[in-house]
Formats: C-alpha cells, sequence, structure tokens
C-alpha cells in the first residue's frame, strides 16, 4: 500500500473514531437519563474510551506518516505498483522513443516497437524472481555497450517477473539512495528500485555495498536493478572497474546478465519471425539499438548538419565524455569549450542559437545533446547537458585521439567526483604526467585519489611515481594507502618499511593492512603476533584474514577455530576457504561436507579444487565427470591436472593427446608430467627424449622419475648410471627401484623393466 494512501488510511481512522467517540458518549448519557441499568451506561462509557484511543493511535500514526511522506518525496517519485506499469511508461524510465522511420521499415503502425526476447530474458527474470522471495536487498545489473536494449530488456524482465511489487525510482540527488536506506520502506511489500545506468549513483556519497547492505532494515524483499557500461565510455573495458572499489564490489556482488550489441543467431531468428527477413537484416547489420533511434541521421546531423556552432557544442560535450566526465557538464563549461571545435569562427552562430540546434529533437525526443537538470550535486543550478551515448560510442570508434584542450579543461575545472574517472582515462592513454594532474590535483581531500593514482603507477610499472603517490595518500590520511605502499615496498625488497606501513594501515582499521601484517608476521616465525593481526583483520571483515586466520590455527592444532574461519570465509565466497574447509572435513570423515565445500570451491575457479574434484570422481569411476573437471583445472593453470588428463587420454588410446598434455605438465613443472611424458616416450622409442624429459624431473627429487630413466638408461645399455638412478630412486621411497635393481644387475637378469606409469 502507497504510504501517502497510509496517511489517508489513518486519517479516516480519526474520523470514524470520533464519529464513534461521540456516539458512545451520548448513548452513555441517554441511558443515564432514562434510568437504564448503571452497567449499559458504564459499558458505553468504556466503548467511548476505546473510541477515543483509537483517536488518539489514529492521529499519531497519521502524523509520523505524513512525516515520512515529506522525508521520502523528494527522494523518490511516488511509487507505482509493477503491475500497473505500461510499455509507455518505460520511456519515461530511460528506455529511447523509436524512430517513426524504423517503425514505418519495420511496417509497425503503433507508437512504439513490440519487444523481440533476449536470451538472457529467462535467467534474468528467474533472478529477479528469486531475489523478491528473500527478505533482503539483491542487485541485479544488465551489462553491454551504449544501445544494446538493456533498459528496455531490463524493464521488460520487471514487468513479466514482479508483477507483485512496487516499483520505486529515485530521483538523482546527492546521497538519495543511501537516505532511502535508512528510512522506512516507502510502500509496504517487496520493491524494486529502478536505477538504469549504474555508475553516476555509484560514489563517495552514493550507492556502495554498505548502502546496498542497509537496504536489510527493511526487513522485506529489495531488489535494485541497473544497466552498466552504456555511458558511452568504457573505463571498466581496461580493467578500470578495480580503481573504482563501490562499482567494482558492487558489481562482483551483483547478479550480471550481458547484452551483446548484435543480436546471436536466436535472436536474428525472433527478429526474422517478427518483422520479415529484409527488416531482420538491416537490424542485424546496424544493431538492434542503432536500428531504433536512426542512428545515421544522429551521425549526419552531427558531421553535416547545418549549424556548425552546434555541432561545436555537441562534440565538446561527447569530449568531456570521453575524457572521462560521466556526468552533465554545464552550460558555462560547454561555452569555454566550443570554440575548441569551430576551425573558422567567421559567420558562426551565437552559442544560445547553436545550443538550440544541438538540442532540438531530430525526431519525438531524441537530440544530440539532452538537457537535463538531474544531477548528484545540488549545488549546481545553471542547465546540465548529456550527449547521447551513441554518438560518443561513434566518436571513440572512429579512433580519434582525445583533444587534448578539452582534456586539460576537464582536468582543471572537474569536480572530485568526477576526477577518478579523467585520471583512469588517462592511464588508459599511459599519459602519467595528466593522471598526476587529475589524481594528485588537490589535497584538501582524504587520499583516496593519491592512493588510485599509486595504484594506476604501480600497474604500468612506474614504481617511483606508484610509491611517492602511495606516500602522499598516506600522509593524506587515506585508510588503504598504507596497505597498498607496505605491498610496494615489500615486492621491493624493503620488509622493515614494509611491516611499518602495514601496521599504520593496521591502526586506522583497515582489515587488509591487518592480513599483511599477519603474513609478514608469519613468515618470521610469529605466530603469536601473526594470530593477533588475523583476528583484528577477521573482526574488520577481511576475507583474507580470516582464510589465513583458519590455516594458522589448523597449523598451531585448533582444528575447530580453523574450521570455523574457513566456514567464515567460505560464506562470504572465498575460494580459499572453500577449498581449505573442504580438506577438514575430509580429515574429520565428513566426506559429503567436503564434498560440497570442494564443489563451492571449484564453482569459485579454484584450480586445485577442480584438480581434487576430478580426483574424487576418478576415485568413483565417473571417468567424463572427472575429465571435465581436470579440463576446468587444466584451463585455471594447474600443473597438476594435464598429467591426469593425459592418462585419461592415454588410457582411452589417444596418445597424441596424452603427449601434448604431458608436454604442458612438463612446461608447468610437474614431474609425474614428466615421468609419464617419459615412459611414453619410452615406449614410442624415443630414448634420447625419453632420458631429457626424465633427467629433469629426477633432477627434481621425484622417485618416479628417477626409476624411469633408470630403465631407459637400462635400454640404452648405459648400467652404470642406470643402477645409480634406480637407487635414488631406492632412496626417494619408490617401491620397485630396489627389486629392479636385483633382477637387472644380479649375474642372470630375469625379464626386460617396464616404466612405471601414473
Amino acid at each position: 500500500m502507497n504510504r501517502k494512501r497510509d496517511s489517508q488510511r489513518w486519517d479516516s481512522f480519526d474520523r470514524i473514531a470520533t464519529a464513534l467517540f461521540a456516539a458512545f458518549a451520548s448513548a452513555a448519557a441517554g441511558v443515564q437519563a432514562i434510568g437504564a441499568s448503571v452497567w449499559v451506561s458504564v459499558l458505553l462509557t468504556c466503548f467511548g474510551v476505546v473510541a477515543a484511543l483509537i483517536r488518539v493511535t489514529a492521529v499519531s500514526v497519521a502524523e509520523r506518516s505524513r512525516i515520512r511522506e515529506a522525508a521520502i518525496a523528494p527522494l523518490v517519485r511516488a511509487p507505482i505498483p509493477v503491475s500497473q506499469l505500461r510499455a509507455a511508461d518505460m520511456y519515461d524510465l530511460g528506455v529511447d522513443l523509436e524512430a517513426h522511420e524504423s517503425l514505418k521499415a519495420l511496417d509497425i503502425e503503433q507508437d512504439n516497437a513490440p519487444y523481440v526476447a533476449r536470451d538472457c530474458d529467462r535467467d534474468l527474470r528467474e533472478d529477479l524472481a528469486h531475489a523478491l522471495r528473500h527478505d533482503e536487498a539483491t542487485l541485479v545489473v544488465v551489462t553491454g555497450h551504449s544501445k544494446a536494449g538493456k533498459s528496455r530488456t531490463a524493464l521488460e524482465a520487471i514487468r513479466a517477473a514482479t508483477a507483485g511489487s512496487w516499483l520505486v525510482v529515485p530521483r538523482p540527488l546527492t546521497n538519495s539512495i543511501a537516505e532511502l536506506s535508512e528510512m522506512s520502506p516507502p510502500v509496504a511489500g517487496p520493491v524494486v528500485i529502478w536505477l538504469d545506468d549504474l555508475e553516476p549513483w555509484v560514489g563517495l556519497a552514493g550507492l556502495s555495498p554498505q548502502v546496498l547492505g542497509a537496504f536489510r532494515n527493511w526487513n522485506s524483499p529489495v531488489l535494485l536493478i541497473a544497466t552498466a557500461h552504456g555511458k558511452g565510455v568504457d573505463i571498466a573495458g581496461v580493467d578500470g572497474e578495480r580503481f573504482q572499489e563501490p562499482l567494482r564490489e558492487l558489481l562482483a556482488r551483483s547478479r550480471k546478465h550481458h547484452l551483446a550489441s548484435r543480436p546471436t543467431p536466436t535472436e536474428e531468428d525472433r527478429l526474422h519471425a517478427s518483422f520479415g527477413e529484409d527488416a531482420c537484416e538491416q537490424v542485424c547489420t546496424q544493431g538492434i539499438g542503432e536500428f531504433f533511434v536512426a542512428a545515421p541521421r544522429l551521425i549526419d546531423r552531427l558531421e553535416l548538419g547545418a549549424n556548425r556552432t552546434g555541432q561545436a557544442i555537441v562534440r565538446a560535450a561527447i569530449e568531456c565524455r570521453r575524457a572521462g566526465v560521466l556526468s552533465p557538464v554545464s552550460s558555462r563549461w560547454l561555452q569555454d569549450l566550443y570554440w575548441f571545435f569551430l576551425d573558422d569562427t567567421s559567420g558562426a552562430e551565437s552559442f544560445e542559437a547553436g545550443l538550440r540546434w544541438a538540442t532540438q529533437p531530430i525526431y519525438r525526443s531524441t537530440a544530440l545533446l539532452r538537457p537535463t537538470r538531474t544531477s548528484n550535486d545540488q549545488r549546481l543550478t545553471e542547465d546540465l547537458y548529456e550527449p547521447f551515448d551513441f554518438l560518443v560510442d561513434h566518436i571513440a570508434g572512429l579512433g580519434k585521439s582525445l583533444d587534448p584542450l578539452t582534456w586539460n579543461y576537464v582536468i582543471e575545472h572537474g569536480r572530485y567526483e568526477d576526477l577518478l574517472a579523467i585520471g583512469l582515462t588517462a592511464a588508459v592513454n599511459r599519459d602519467f604526467e595528466r593522471v598526476e594532474r587529475a589524481l594528485l590535483r588537490d589535497d584538501d581531500f582524504d587520499g583516496k585519489l593519491a592512493t588510485v593514482a599509486g595504484l594506476l603507477f604501480r600497474d604500468l610499472e612506474d614504481l617511483d611515481r606508484a610509491e611517492a603517490a602511495l606516500r602522499r595518500g598516506t600522509e593524506l590520511g587515506d585508510v588503504i594507502a598504507p596497505n597498498n605502499l607496505g605491498a610496494l615496498l615489500a615486492a621491493r625488497g624493503d620488509l622493515v618499511a614494509a611491516e611499518r606501513a602495514y601496521r599504520l594501515g593496521d591502526e586506522r582499521g583497515d582489515g587488509r593492512a591487518s592480513a599483511m601484517l599477519g603474513d609478514l608476521l608469519r613468515q618470521r616465525g610469529d605466530l603469536d603476533g601473526a594470530e593477533a593481526a588475523y583476528r583484528r583483520g577477521d573482526q574488520r571483515g577481511s576475507v583474507k584474514a580470516t582464510t589465513n586466520l583458519g590455516t594458522l590455527l589448523d597449523q598451531r592444532g585448533d582444528a575447530y577455530g580453523a574450521e570455523e574461519a574457513f566456514r567464515r570465509a567460505d560464506a562470504a565466497g572465498d575460494r580459499y576457504a572453500s577449498y581449505n574447509l573442504s580438506l577438514s572435513l575430509s580429515e574429520r570423515g565428513d566426506a559429503e561436507g567436503a564434498e560440497a565445500a570442494l564443489r563451492r570451491a571449484d564453482k569459485r575457479e579454484l584450480a586445485e579444487a577442480a584438480f581434487n574434484l576430478g580426483r574424487l570422481l576418478h576415485s568413483r569411476g565417473d571417468v567424463d565427470a572427472a575429465e571435465a573437471a581436470y579440463r576446468r583445472a587444466v584451463e585455471r593453470g594447474s600443473a597438476l591436472a594435464p598429467a591426469n588428463l593425459g592418462a585419461l587420454q592415454e588410457a582411452r588410446g589417444d596418445k597424441a593427446a596424452a603427449a601434448s598434455l604431458y608436454r604442458l605438465g612438463v612446461e608447468r613443472g610437474n614431474p609425474t608430467a614428466m615421468s609419464n611424458l617419459g615412459a611414453l616416450l619410452d615406449a614410442a622409442g624415443d630414448l634420447e627424449g625419453a632420458e631429457a624429459v626424465l633427467r629433469t624431473g629426477d633432477d627434481m627429487g621425484d622417485a618416479r622419475c628417477a626409476y624411469n630413466l633408470g630403465i631407459v638408461l637400462f635400454r640404452r645399455e648405459e648400467y652404470e648410471m642406470s643402477k645409480d638412478a634406480f637407487r635414488r630412486g631406492e632412496e626417494r621411497g619408490h617401491g620397485r627401484a630396489a627389486h629392479m635393481m636385483r633382477n637387472l644387475f644380479d649375474d642372470s637378469p630375469t625379464h626386460q623393466p617396464s616404466a612405471d606409469h601414473e
């Protein structure tokens, strides 16, 4: 029920209770006047008192409801039931109106195109329905490039899968999401919060993992659904997400569904069935979104339009976006910048005329430049503008370099909230000087941007710049800078300075610094100090600290404490904790629990888990499932899995595949692969090749390689060296080595030797 109706409902209770109170009071007086029994008068009076109490309650609740409504109203639009969401409403929520000419090309007479199913629909809708069955907050994100159809797909999924919920659309104001999460729900029942583009909502005062967690206080299902990577500039595509920690963590915790810009083969079939062959070919050639927004017309207007000032204004807005300014830009910025894109100022139209041309819709509501008053900075009172995101993609796709004058301007004038993306853009272009200017521009903040600069320089392998920036971030008080500085100093060999940095980060409450300090102390044998540091990190939410605490407790004989730590980290999604938990459970005989934990670690893409699962399945005789697990382990870089997978291929008669896998295992330094490859080459008559690979494994101290080397040397009649190899195998515990020495080197050998093969 809508909260506004809630207050109106309590106002109605107030009116009813007032009427009842008056009625009962009059009745009580009346019965007294006619001489009725006292108990009747008392009973009616009691009813009147109850009515009065109801009235007091109603007045109080109605007033609280009005206060709550007044507080929520600036943060969200009026909630509407999803069941009442019409197809036409989606165009007010971020879906671009289709061009009339596109609709005509598809022979569509109505105002909007029908939705054609996408491949991700089923999984997306199942995720939405699942999220609304649990009293917690879930973030679902549809990713893809500009005009891939993300908003339409997401909103169609909301209509199809969340009909019993309320749709809430926050207003794009500073901290609106955080404030909303701390309030009572604006409606009673499941809530779907529509954010559309995720990036502008994430930042210093916006949506974060902590804010997402705060929605649990609503004690009802809360689904936040958004799109991502469609702003026309894909900083995440260069691994920039990990420098935008709230965005990275949110995406890591979300359920993601990706849309390709071009239709898949099955989507093509649906388009063909809906619109026919010719129209389907146009859609598939241009792209779904590009076709429906008549992209060629937009490009022609930008590049060939008659208003040079308007074109220059649009190019200025596009270059701001390409330089990393994801928020709308002000008219003042555009007026300062459009001159850079005029080849000749003589005869140019006025700025006002150019702006009118740039914002004039080409068809329906689509223009090159979109006016907007939505900003995450309430201090801005001037008009704001956004370039049509497809045009940003188009210009970037032409391979044109960023305009240096615009780039310098946004670095100088950009808001603190924009500087991170501006610095990341400079890093993509390996422009170290602009990275420094953007991320180290001001000292009057908390050092977060300096830390990001340090991490960027570290990844760009400029370690001196990285260290200087991380020291600056540390000095400015950033919580995570000391930990990253410590890691850099440790990598450079200065463990004393690294420990100082870790201790400072630990003192500032950074759980990761606590974990790194624990690692350093454990390496030098201070197990008590390491355990204390890990426990602090565990309490601060560092999964690494929790997992390493479990490992240390296991090492110290505290099996129960280790298992509990592994369980906590496993619940937080740590793959190493899942794997270690599987080992702990296996040791105490819980085979079912061990396998479940092992499967979780495998699902979290840990190579060792896939390998161990393969061995478990192989031991059960499930060879096909074992092979699949071994393949996953090989793909993830396991050194052990190629030997086991190769042995399966050899058992099936595919010796070429087996040899290829064994060689991969040899490259990864696995002695078992060396012994198996040596045995395979020996059987094929390549004694020289067998000897070479087996010597490598023998030099590594492997017993089987020593044994097989002895056999190869015996075949080559190198008897003394063969005997020495068998002796090494025997010393290393190989059971057949001593037997071979007795049989091969007494006076009457009884048989030819055979290689040992795993």
